[in-house]
């Protein structure tokens, strides 16, 4: 926790966002990522059911941008949601690009960054 943050479903990152503040768009997300001084990539991992994984390897962040076709999907549910994938670059270097969206699971838990309105 102190490193990384806690991690959220979709439904409790909306309930945590304070009045005044909003998950980010895609075009928040993008523009934010582009500084990494004020936008830090953080490796926090995921939480799915009480499995921990991905510390430290990758990072997930709960965005409030709706799904494109060039979008990953990894989802198989009803209630989906849109993160923002960032992969430690020593982690898998051959893998697909470091950064990118996907769809997933809303039951998931992954970091939040909110954005003042």
């Amino acid at each position: 926790v102190s490193t990384y943050g806690y991690l959220y479903t979709y439904t409790a990152a909306q309930t945590a966002c304070p009045v005044g503040w909003h998950l980010p768009t895609r075009e928040e997300v993008t523009s934010g990522i582009a500084d990494t001084k004020t936008f830090p990539l953080l490796y926090a991992g995921r939480m799915s059911g009480s499995d921990f994984s991905y510390i430290d390897d990758m990072g997930f962040m709960w965005s409030s941008a709706t799904f494109e076709s060039t979008d990953k999907d990894h989802c198989s549910v009803a209630n989906c949601g849109m993160i923002l994938v960032q992969k430690n670059p020593n982690y898998d270097l051959n893998a697909d690009s470091l950064q990118f969206f996907q769809r997933d699971e809303q039951a998931k838990g992954f970091s939040v960054r909110f954005v003042q309105d």
